[in-house]
């Protein structure tokens, strides 16, 4: 994707700690178009997360995460991250977006930092806390959607905030002898269960997809179950439903499921976490 000079100026000034909104006035244009040119430069040349000096506050704990170079996060910062990400998309940011975001802490260290995104709304005084709860078809909805910004990277933050990062293993082997490897292997009370994430153009290449991945993890434990999720927004359920009902082998294998991205969240929200260990949560230094 070419980046014009204007997308470069934008992206610069943004980088550099000028606001969305003083970006906008400068150059005559919407916020929202602001923030997609930030994002595109971004995602076109992989450009980090600027990175501001420790500044002293009076609101509430700071935690440096061990970067290149240091960053400094305390409640007031993050609140003003949030409320700006949502005086642009009108909704609360979302794991994904707390990773994605330029201005906010990813996913991963509010879980070490607070034990969460729940419990980091919950500080801060929002209402809508828990972004997995009845809200989920907010978490694919907007510009964020898992399959802009990559479904594994999207889904990762989701899991961790669910399941507690210990307990969310990326790319694992669970079984001696095999050389599959999981997108997501979850550790959870009484259960494991591993995450094989797939996207196709097409419903008709769905069952070829299927039948690939039951034969790919034929041989895993019978007591292991392992969910195959069908990533795109233009996936109905009863589709999905009405193609698998079809595909013979994936009969023969009563732990492996299919399901839409949103069945699927659905689906865990039933799961319980397993506790995480005290020591992860509020750790003054984190590896970023």
């Amino acid at each position: 994707m070419a980046i014009t000079k204007l997308m470069r100026e934008v992206t610069t000034l943004y980088e550099n700690g000028t606001t969305i909104d003083e970006i906008a006035n400068k150059y005559n244009i919407s916020v929202g178009s602001v923030f997609k040119k930030i994002r595109k430069t971004q995602r076109a040349n992989r450009i980090p997360a600027s990175t501001p000096k420790p500044q002293p506050s009076e609101h509430g704990p700071k935690f440096t995460i061990s970067t290149r170079r240091a960053r400094t996060w305390d409640l007031a910062k993050i609140k003003s991250g949030i409320d700006e990400f949502v005086a642009i998309h009108g909704v609360m940011p979302t794991s994904a977006d707390f990773t994605n975001a330029n201005k906010l802490p990813s996913a991963r260290n509010v879980q070490r930092m607070f034990g969460g995104l729940e419990q980091l709304r919950k500080q801060l005084g929002y209402k809508e806390q828990n972004f997995t709860k009845g809200g989920l078809r907010q978490v694919i909805a907007h510009e964020s959607n898992l399959r802009g910004l990559g479904a594994e990277d999207a889904f990762e933050p989701l899991l961790i905030e669910k399941f507690g990062e210990p307990y969310v293993h990326v790319q694992k082997r669970y079984y001696k002898g095999s050389k599959n490897r999981y997108d997501f292997f979850v550790y959870a009370k009484n259960r494991v269960f591993g995450i094989d994430i797939f996207t196709t153009s097409r419903l008709e290449y769905i069952s070829n997809n299927v039948r690939h991945k039951v034969l790919r993890y034929k041989n895993a434990p019978a007591e292991l179950s392992i969910f195959f999720v069908l990533i795109g927004e233009e996936y109905k359920s009863e589709d999905l439903r009405k193609i698998t009902a079809t595909i013979k082998e994936l009969g023969e294998y009563p732990n492996m499921s299919v399901f839409t991205e949103i069945d699927f969240l659905t689906l865990i929200e039933s799961f319980e976490s397993l506790r995480l260990p005290e020591y992860m949560i509020g750790l003054d230094t984190i590896e970023y």
